[in-house]
């Protein structure tokens, strides 16, 4: 993140200013390193900028891509939180060090809550990585820092009929700092904790409003253009949900969807197209993600027959309706030589208010 240093240069004299007068929301816990302390308004502004969910995210931004797909911000048996922390020199001095420091740790709440990683923040290529991790209810990372700083933006999700005898907070474990959040501030907490004179650490959280949003299902094929199943392309129909008409915006969106699926040379997967009308060949909207094969049966014979997929779409009708599609595509157990295989998903447009889960939250 080195082309935001003048943000952080104007953060650092504000600091030592004093001139930030947005308190923090208020923690009774004892912090393990330092004690939350007044939020500078450019580490305020940068959090900000970092705040899910959105589609105009800054540079040094990379969506995570799905490993498990959770469930919808608009799925009602929920609570749901979205989460954004930041670390390393946030307000220190402007000369480097050289010096670097190693943030690598966690983010884990009690199972049966899940922690989904959506966005890595500052992240260098060959310095800093999300750890793959078994369960669902932790994220992990390496990072190190010297004179910049990295980040996570994640969605927590507890079911409301789901307990757990443990504590419900969300537990932030570094060797430079560690510190646990109840649930109940996470409804709406904004902290930044200065650790020493080269290292900081920053939280934004945000409870998300359930709405019931426009929403339908997709159904089509995930056609391999060989066995290996590395790339190939997408053919299906987008519905209105039970196929019904639909009285909003989203409404001219229902027709054909043909895209394209590839394989990185890093070994990620990702896809794009677009959808049409149902009797005129007019682009409609366009959509790209991530996606994966996840076949558990690991027969050699059998090769990769299931896979999701999760990505956005964009209107290009109006260029503000938004939303996101996820789904499915296969068997567990399908043979190698099966190219074309069955796509099942659904897609929902963003709720317009849904945006008010990015405020400036310390007020």
């Amino acid at each position: 993140m080195r082309d935001l240093l003048l943000i952080l240069a104007a953060c650092c004299l504000l600091f030592v200013l004093g001139c930030s007068d947005q308190a923090t929301s208020p923690s009774t816990e004892p912090a393990a390193a330092a004690d939350d302390t007044a939020m500078p308004e450019s580490v305020q502004e940068l959090l900000d900028s970092y705040a899910l969910p959105r589609a105009d995210l800054p540079e040094g931004v990379s969506i995570v891509g799905p490993t498990e797909l959770p469930p919808y911000l608009y799925d009602t048996a929920y609570d749901a939180y979205v989460v954004t922390i930041i670390w390393g020199s946030l307000c220190n001095s402007i000369t480097p060090t050289g010096a670097g420091v190693d943030w690598s740790g966690t983010a884990s709440v009690p199972t049966p809550a899940r922690v989904m990683s959506r966005l890595t923040i500052g992240f260098e290529p060959g310095q800093d990585w999300l750890l793959p991790i078994f369960s669902s209810n932790s994220i992990a990372w390496v990072s190190w820092t010297s004179f910049d700083f990295d980040g996570v933006s994640f969605w927590i999700f507890q079911k409301h009929d789901e307990t757990s005898v443990e504590p419900q907070e969300l537990t932030f474990s570094t060797d430079p700092f560690t510190k646990s959040w109840t649930f109940k501030q996470l409804e709406r907490f904004c902290a930044f904790y200065l650790i020493d004179d080269v290292g900081a650490v920053a939280i934004h959280a945000r409870k998300i409003r359930n709405y019931v949003c426009p929403w339908g299902v997709i159904v089509g094929e995930w056609i391999k253009a060989d066995a290996t199943g590395r790339e190939g392309r997408i053919e299906g129909w987008w519905l209105a949900h039970q196929d019904d008409p639909v009285t909003d915006a989203i409404a001219s969106l229902k027709g054909l969807m043909v895209g394209r699926f590839w394989t990185n040379d890093d070994g990620t997967g990702e896809f794009e197209g677009s959808l049409s009308g149902v009797f005129t060949d007019q682009v409609l909207a366009e959509f790209e993600g991530r996606w994966h094969y996840d076949d558990p049966t690991l027969c050699p014979m059998c090769g990769q027959g299931h896979g999701v997929f999760e990505g956005v779409y964009r209107s290009l009708e109006d260029n503000t309706t938004t939303g996101t599609i996820r789904g499915e595509f296969g068997e567990n157990g399908t043979f190698y030589d099966v190219v074309a295989l069955p796509l099942r998903g659904t897609w929902h447009q963003d709720c317009p208010n849904l945006a008010d889960v990015a405020p400036n939250i310390a007020e």
